[in-house]
């Protein structure tokens, strides 16, 4: 059941029907009903749907107007424990026979917090006896009763609708609320910290939990899991991902944990604004770390390449192994050029506020909007620089373009003949936008062509 849905409580004394229109009302036998008073004796929860709207409905225990033991007054108090802080109550009574002392005693307790129920006048099957009822009913000074038979169906589409009605501001408190909550996490960087087991993301992980200024929540999970935290560090809020580590498909069985692991690993990846691509210094990179730094390029993602596990290495190792393996990431990891190479320890905290640097600058690059005229002053520039192909005889020409999205920036580029475009001019074209809109550090730029006949 949904807990951000408006909550409707169910109240009365016993053996008015209170679970019978529970029941009615959820479409469903979930709550036990018998003539016997005091049935029912904890608080039964559902859910009501109705004309694409919902609501939470919760059953409650009869309230004895004179508690005997101590299990009928621990049904009062359980019955009434949160009451106040319903959307709604609905105030069930016997429609049929006059108000009890025990229904007054529900009203006293009503009036005591300020509680204005729904009147419900239960078993008003029979018109004739319910209107020979009615004076008593409004005696209880509850307002007009709302007459229904939960056994028949009698009158329970209109009451449904009465309480829809009533939670009218309930739902639109909520939806205020989804939509802040949405902004806000719309709002929020999202970092997957990704790469192949053991090494070091949950060790990056618990560092930056360990080492944050102001933890907001935690979302915990089992190793197997995605874990996600959301922190606020450097005077900024974070949303850090830590994933299962993503082994070659080959060497997983399907339908195992580990099969499972790795979708909710790539999941995380698709979640994400900025991908942390974790290598063990020691082991250089394996095709292993291409193909996880593939899934994030195909994702569309900001990325940061980390090599961690440096508090490994002295002093003269890291002399010669830094340029080394900076020359090596940009050859092996020639597809995602722009992602800054950084080196760490997760274990020390080495290098861990250049990171939160680089994730950072990659975020804002992810969301880089360029205006339309230094778009098109590009696009002259490249026509002048590099030789346009002529495929099939047809020469390539570039009329103008535009930005149509960001989270990555995706540039709409409008020619003669998008299907002829070969690739290598179509890489030529978005290394030279690069060039003259900026680097874009971190983040992808995706080009579209298409034809300029198409928008007429």
């Amino acid at each position: 059941m949904n807990d951000q849905l408006p909550v409707v409580h169910i109240l009365g004394k016993p053996n008015v029907g209170k679970s019978t229109l529970f029941n009615r009302l959820i479409r469903k036998k979930k709550a036990i009903v018998d003539d016997t008073p005091g049935v029912t004796r904890d608080a039964v929860k559902g859910e009501v749907r109705f004309d694409n709207r919902a609501f939470s409905l919760v059953d409650t225990c009869g309230l004895f107007g004179d508690p005997e033991g101590i299990i009928e007054q621990k049904m009062w108090d359980m019955a009434t424990r949160d009451a106040h802080k319903a959307d709604l109550v609905l105030f069930v009574v016997d429609g049929v026979n006059p108000p009890t002392n025990e229904d007054y005693k529900v009203v006293d307790f009503l009036r005591s917090k300020g509680i204005t129920p729904l009147l419900v006048a239960n078993k008003a099957e029979s018109n004739k006896k319910y209107e020979a009822n009615l004076a008593d009913l409004y005696e209880l000074g509850m307002g007009d009763p709302f007459p229904v038979s939960a056994e028949h169906g009698y009158g329970v589409l209109d009451l449904v609708e009465e309480i829809l009605e009533n939670l009218s501001d309930a739902f639109q408190r909520l939806e205020s609320e989804e939509q802040q909550e949405a902004q806000a996490d719309a709002d929020i960087l999202k970092v997957a910290i990704v790469g192949k087991p053991n090494v070091g993301k949950s060790s990056l992980f618990n560092q930056i939990l360990k080492e944050e200024r102001s933890m907001v929540t935690e979302i915990a999970g089992t190793t197997r899991d995605t874990i996600d935290a959301d922190i606020e560090i450097f005077s900024k809020k974070y949303r850090l991902i830590d994933t299962a580590g993503i082994r070659r498909k080959n060497r997983v069985k399907y339908y195992t944990i580990e099969s499972y692991s790795i979708l909710r690993a790539e999941d995380a990846i698709d979640r994400a604004d900025v991908c942390v691509i974790m290598l063990d210094v020691n082991e250089g990179i394996t095709d292993q770390d291409k193909k996880i730094a593939g899934f994030v390029e195909n994702a569309g993602k900001a990325s940061v390449i980390v090599f961690n596990k440096c508090d490994t290495l002295s002093e003269p190792e890291k002399e010669k192994l830094y340029p080394e393996m900076r020359e090596n990431a940009q050859m092996d990891f020639y597809f995602i050029p722009y992602a800054k190479v950084l080196f760490m320890s997760a274990l020390t905290g080495m290098g861990f506020k250049k990171l939160f640097e680089a994730i950072d600058e990659a975020y804002i690059s992810f969301c880089k909007e360029f205006s339309t005229g230094a778009i098109n002053s590009a696009i002259e520039r490249i026509n002048i620089l590099v030789p346009a192909p002529s495929p099939k005889g047809k020469r390539i020409r570039l009329y103008y373009a535009n930005q149509i999205s960001v989270k990555p920036p995706v540039i709409q580029i409008f020619c003669n003949y998008p299907e002829l475009v070969p690739e290598n001019y179509k890489k030529a074209v978005k290394k030279n936008l690069r060039k003259f809109l900026g680097p874009l550090p971190g983040s992808p730029l995706f080009t579209k062509f298409i034809s300029r006949r198409g928008k007429r």
